[in-house]
């Protein structure tokens, strides 16, 4: 068989000569140089354009590089304050959280509009279950981020929401205005809303819609939250007996807490669930304890008398001691404006629902 024919251009192969011992390889072939009348093309362009009669063209200067933008928003803040809402009652004032990352607002659309958008938090873990935020709209005739109030789609709900507002200048004796609501639902589904307007036209804003997690009950850390406030709380409660009191009695209880505490929601939230009963459903995320929160909704007990408790607003009571094998809880609350013990049978429920939550601290949700 014939072999096939060189390719056009190739290099032939050349057998490799023998390098005998202390003798230097041969030296490969030189190739001669082109004679001035064989140029190459590439040779004949770089002539041609080395006698073109335009100067050379001056070499661009080297720029200074840009200054590093500021990675921290309290380098770029000129203001910042932290207001605290509750759309049923108000409480002592919580340690305001950590100031927000500063987020770009250069390209503000021309119209209102709201930015829907899945974003990583700290309550995202093996721990944690989605919560969906409600539907929220904005309308140019209620500029309602202008008062930092809420939304007119949550004012409804029973919520405790908190804004930090910082107010950003810029060239041209521009002032924006940026806003973060962190809003929180009694189930403790956490909301973030987070907006920036200028002053001059507040109805160009931006909106950063963030949903984030509740946080699913580990009892792990129910116990830590328990050695924070649940011995001071009982405490506080035993102090409390033979008293009177014109307000809601667990109300005073929070108010003698330390500022870390989470502030109850709607007065049907007043922390984590470590129990709940629902028409005789049950479910224990961790045993009862001294300190923890009772809350008896719309509740009937038979045993030898049949008792209505929490029937025109829940009864809300501080836990003393759980009897697991009897079933039987005591507790101090408020009856007929006097402080006093009770107990509860749960095995005695008949109908409503009862609840029972661990008091934690705003860590306890990422604030």
């Amino acid at each position: 068989m014939s072999s096939p024919p060189p390719i056009p251009g190739a290099v032939p192969n050349v057998a490799s000569p023998t390098q005998t011992r202390g003798a230097p390889p041969p030296m490969p072939p030189q190739i001669p140089a082109p004679t001035p009348g064989h140029l190459t093309r590439a040779d004949a362009i770089s002539r041609h354009s080395s006698v073109s009669s335009r100067p050379p063209i001056p070499p661009v200067p080297p720029t200074s590089a840009a200054p590093p933008i500021p990675k921290s928003a309290s380098s770029v803040f000129s203001e910042s304050s932290t207001r605290k809402h509750s759309t049923l009652h108000s409480h002592p004032e919580p340690t305001p959280g950590s100031e927000p990352p500063y987020q770009s607002i250069e390209t503000a659309p021309p119209a209102p509009f709201i930015q829907r958008q899945a974003t990583r938090t700290s309550l995202e873990s093996s721990a944690s279950t989605p919560c969906i935020a409600p539907h929220i709209e904005s309308n140019n005739t209620e500029l309602w981020w202008t008062t930092e109030s809420l939304p007119p789609q949550l004012n409804a709900l029973e919520t405790y929401f908190e804004v930090e507002a910082t107010e950003i200048p810029k060239r041209g004796g521009r002032l924006t205005k940026y806003l973060v609501y962190y809003i929180l639902d009694a189930q403790l589904g956490c909301t973030t809303l987070e907006l920036a307007y200028d002053v001059s036209e507040p109805e160009r804003i931006m909106f950063f819609h963030e949903s984030k997690h509740k946080v699913k009950a580990d009892r792990k850390k129910l116990i830590e939250e328990y050695t924070k406030y649940g011995p001071l709380a009982y405490n506080i409660a035993v102090g409390s007996l033979k008293k009177s009191f014109s307000g809601e009695y667990v109300d005073y209880i929070f108010s003698q807490l330390p500022d870390s505490v989470l502030l109850p929601i709607a007065n049907k939230t007043y922390g984590a669930v470590v129990y709940r009963n629902n028409n005789g459903d049950t479910k224990f995320y961790d045993d009862i304890r001294p300190g923890d929160v009772l809350v008896v909704v719309n509740a009937t007990f038979e045993g030898s008398t049949t008792k209505h408790v929490g029937v025109l607003k829940p009864q809300v009571s501080i836990v003393t001691s759980f009897d697991a094998e009897k079933n039987k809880i005591k507790v101090i609350e408020q009856s007929e404006g006097m402080v006093q013990q009770a107990r509860y049978k749960l095995k005695n429920l008949a109908s409503g629902k009862l609840r029972v939550f661990r008091i934690v601290g705003r860590d306890y949700i990422g604030w």
